[in-house]
């Protein structure tokens, strides 16, 4: 039997410019480890959750095989890409003063 994180998973790479405009390439997870008793009935589930998303029009998908370091990995760099700073009251008033003064000049409605 197949352990929770020792299976197949679908992942996606997003190649671009950084901000010093040289190419970076960014893999993302997108499925979680199929769950399932054995790695090969785990690869059949996860091949066809990429045809899916294929089928869907998403471009630059990777049946990846198991791998239980770098799926942890990619995970623990996607958890920090995607941490959202919290809104103080500081952030809060400042956008507060510019409605204020959009609805002050009339431009908005």
């Amino acid at each position: 039997m197949a352990k929770r994180y020792d299976n197949w998973y679908v992942s996606k790479v997003d190649v671009g410019l950084n901000a010093e405009g040289r190419i970076e390439a960014v893999e993302r997870v997108l499925t979680a480890p199929e769950a399932s008793k054995s790695k090969k009935e785990g690869r059949r589930l996860a091949a066809m959750t990429m045809a899916r998303m294929t089928a869907l029009g998403i471009e630059n998908l990777h049946l990846n095989p198991p791998d239980h370091k770098k799926y942890s990995r990619l995970l623990r760099e996607q958890n920090k890409r995607n941490k959202v700073k919290k809104m103080t009251k500081a952030d809060l008033a400042v956008i507060l003063a510019d409605d204020k003064e959009l609805t002050q000049d009339g431009q908005k409605d």
